[in-house]
C-alpha cells in the first residue's frame, strides 16, 4: 500500500527499546495516520453524461475527480499523478476494463484498488466508490502504521540486540558465564568416585574422543563441548581406563 505520512521513515525512528514513554510517541504518530486521506479518484468513462453526473455527486461528498475517456487517456493520467482508487465504467472504446487494470497496476498504480461500474445511477456508483475508498483508505493507513510504523521501531530493537550479541562485550559475557558453568560441572566431577577422575591417561582419552565428533577451532564452542563432555560424566558415571 502506498504510505499516507509524507516521511514515514523519519517519523519511524522511535526508540521503543531504551524507554516506555515512547510509546505515547507512537500513539501520536497513530492519531496523525489516522487522519482522512485526500480523497482522489481517476473516473475511466466514455460517457460524457454519465461522467458528468458522477462527478457532480462525488464532488458532493467531498472527492476530488480526474476524468479519462479511454484507456490511453487514463493511462497517461496515472502517469502524472498518484490514484489511490480508479473507477472504470465498462464499454471503453479502445481496451476492455480488465486489461485496463492489468495496464494501470503493471506501469503506474500498483498499490491503488479498482472498481467497475455499469448502469448504476450517479447516486448509487457514489456510494460504492465511497466504499470502496473507506475500506482502501483504513487498509492503507493500518499498513502505515503497524507496518512501517510500529513494524520499524520493532526491528530496530532487534536489530540493536543483535549487535549486542555480535560485539566483543557480549562475546566476553557469553564466555564467563559459560565458563562459570564449566567450573561448576568440574566441582560436581571432583566430586565423584570414579576411576575417571582419579586416571588422567583415561580422562584425557575420554576428553579427545568426546571433541574429535565436532571439531571445532572457536574457543565459545570449545568451552561448551568440554562443558558437554564433562557434563556425561556427571549424569551417565562414565568410567574409562587407561
Amino acid at each position: 500500500m502506498k504510505t499516507i505520512l509524507s516521511n514515514p521513515k523519519a517519523q519511524s525512528k522511535i526508540d521503543l527499546f531504551e524507554s516506555a514513554e515512547n510509546w505515547h510517541l507512537l500513539q501520536k504518530n497513530h492519531d496523525a495516520v489516522q487522519q482522512a486521506s485526500p480523497k482522489t479518484i481517476l473516473l475511466v468513462d466514455s460517457s460524457f453524461r454519465g461522467s458528468e453526473q458522477l462527478v457532480d455527486t462525488l464532488e458532493n461528498i467531498g472527492f476530488t475527480c480526474e476524468v479519462s475517456r479511454d484507456g490511453k487517456q487514463a493511462l497517461m493520467a496515472s502517469r502524472l499523478k498518484d490514484f489511490p482508487l480508479v473507477a472504470i465504467r465498462r464499454g471503453l472504446p479502445d481496451v476492455s476494463g480488465e486489461d485496463l487494470v492489468d495496464l494501470l497496476k503493471v506501469h503506474n498504480l500498483p498499490d491503488a484498488e479498482f472498481i467497475f461500474l455499469s448502469d448504476e445511477t450517479a447516486e448509487t456508483a457514489a456510494c460504492k466508490v465511497e466504499q470502496v475508498f473507506s475500506d482502501h483508505s483504513h487498509k492503507a493507513r493500518n499498513q502505515e502504521f503497524y507496518g512501517e510504523i510500529l513494524g520499524t521501531a520493532v526491528f530496530e530493537g532487534i536489530v540493536r540486540l543483535r549487535r549486542k550479541d555480535e560485539s566483543t562485550e557480549y562475546a566476553n559475557e557469553k564466555t564467563n558465564r559459560l565458563h562459570a558453568v564449566f567450573q561448576e560441572e568440574i566441582k560436581r566431577l571432583s566430586r565423584k568416585d570414579s576411576e575417571i577422575v582419579r586416571n588422567e591417561e583415561a580422562f584425557k582419552d575420554y576428553l579427545a574422543d568426546f571433541l574429535e565428533r565436532e571439531e571445532s577451532s572457536s574457543p565459545e564452542r570449545l568451552l561448551e563441548l568440554s562443558i558437554r563432555a564433562i557434563q556425561e560424566l556427571n549424569q551417565e558415571g562414565v568410567s574409562k581406563s587407561a
